[in-house]
């Protein structure tokens, strides 16, 4: 199974901007990726796992809490513990 590192969005003018990696419950999915994609970045990785930028899930959690849509945000120990799903390295 492949690891999951830290994810950095490098940019010439800020360095490096953190990407946390977040995780919607499952009757949430659809309309939190529409959320995220229609305001900003997000990397689409398997099992519904998502990496956004920490500014973007700031400005956008006031939304997600409006609409009832609730989140996880994952650590990498926990993303790397998780079973492959039709993932191979």
């Amino acid at each position: 199974m492949p690891k999951f590192t830290s994810f950095v969005l490098k940019t010439a003018c800020q360095g490096g901007i953190e990407m946390p990696f977040i995780k919607f419950d499952d009757d949430n999915i659809a309309e939190g990726l529409y959320l995220l994609a229609t305001n900003g970045q997000v990397g689409c990785y398997p099992d519904n796992i998502f990496a956004v930028s920490s500014r973007l899930l700031k400005e956008l959690d006031e939304e997600f809490k409006n609409k009832g849509i609730t989140y996880q945000v994952l650590q990498l120990q926990e993303l790397n513990q998780r079973p492959s799903q039709g993932v191979t390295s």
